[in-house]
């Protein structure tokens, strides 16, 4: 680590994908969308609220946007219920530390993906104040 250039320290030490990958709810994450240019990768995170009506708890997601062209960066849109996010959530960039805004079910995602690179979304249930 002494010799390590820093963008790559920062990338290891990156203390919010650090928070994502130590979740204390230990569910592994699922691939969820995979074809020859693209993989999407769903992980239930905390915190996470019970909602009364549907009988089960809504939890946070971590979302991997995985690009696997070589040849540039790709644009994606898709809709948060696709991915199976059916709440409301803040949005949340890991690697730039940008908070994208809330969002809900029926709004779309857009995501560029660098060439060979990833985007690592962190998606946080709106819990009410009490």
């Amino acid at each position: 680590m002494r010799n390590i250039r820093p963008q790559f320290k920062n990338i290891l030490l990156n203390k919010e994908v650090i928070d994502v990958n130590q979740d204390e709810m230990g569910v592994p994450g699922k691939r969820i969308f995979h074809n020859e240019t693209l993989d999407i990768w769903l992980r239930p995170i905390l915190p996470k609220i019970n909602d009364k009506l549907k009988k089960e708890p809504i939890t946070s997601f971590a979302i991997a946007f995985l690009n696997r062209l070589k040849s540039g960066p790709i644009d994606i849109k898709v809709k948060l219920k696709e991915l199976g996010l059916t709440s409301t959530y803040l949005f949340r960039d890991l690697f730039d530390h940008i908070d994208l805004g809330f969002m809900n079910s029926e709004d779309n995602i857009k995501i560029s993906i660098p060439s060979t690179g990833i985007r690592l979304i962190k998606a946080q249930i709106k819990v009410k104040n009490k």
